[in-house]
C-alpha cells in the first residue's frame, strides 16, 4: 500500500501541494487520470470549505490529508480541528432550477457526493474526518 501524508495550514495558497501530491502520486502509481482529476476536484472543494467556513479565529490550523490505496480504491483522509460539520448532511440542491436563478452556494458538496463513489464522515475528539474512496 502507498500513503501521502500531507499537514497544511489553513490557506488557500496550500491547495497546490494537494494538487502537486496527487500528481505525483498518479505518476508513480499510474492512475487514470479521470481517477486523479475526480479526486483532486473533491479535495480542492472539501478543503476550501473547511478553510473558508471551519474556523471562528484567525490562529493557524493544520488540515492533514492522507492519500492511500488499496486493492479497489484510491482512498483520502481530511482531518481538521474546525467546527463540527457533516457535508453528507447538506440536502442535495435543486438541479430543476436554471443555474443563474439559483442561489450562490451549495452545488460543490453536490458535486463531491456525485464524483466520489464512498463518502463517510465522524467527529472524533474534536475533529472532522473525512474519509473519500474513489475505485481505481
Amino acid at each position: 500500500m502507498y500513503c501521502i501524508n500531507l499537514n497544511i495550514k489553513n490557506d488557500l495558497n496550500e491547495l497546490q501541494r494537494i494538487s502537486e501530491a496527487l500528481t505525483q502520486l498518479a505518476q508513480m502509481r499510474n492512475f487514470p487520470e479521470s481517477l486523479i482529476y475526480d479526486i483532486n476536484l473533491a479535495i480542492d472543494e472539501l478543503v476550501t470549505n473547511i478553510i473558508n467556513y471551519g474556523f471562528t479565529d484567525n490562529r493557524e490550523h493544520i488540515i492533514e490529508v492522507c492519500l492511500e490505496e488499496d486493492d479497489m480504491f484510491l482512498i483520502t483522509n481530511i482531518k481538521d480541528d474546525g467546527i463540527a460539520f457533516n457535508p453528507l448532511e447538506n440536502p442535495d440542491p435543486d438541479t430543476s432550477i436554471l443555474l443563474e436563478d439559483k442561489p450562490i452556494g451549495g452545488l460543490g458538496i453536490y458535486f463531491v457526493r456525485k464524483k466520489i463513489d464512498h463518502i463517510s464522515y465522524r467527529r472524533e475528539n474534536n475533529f472532522n474526518i473525512l474519509t473519500l474512496k474513489k475505485k481505481k
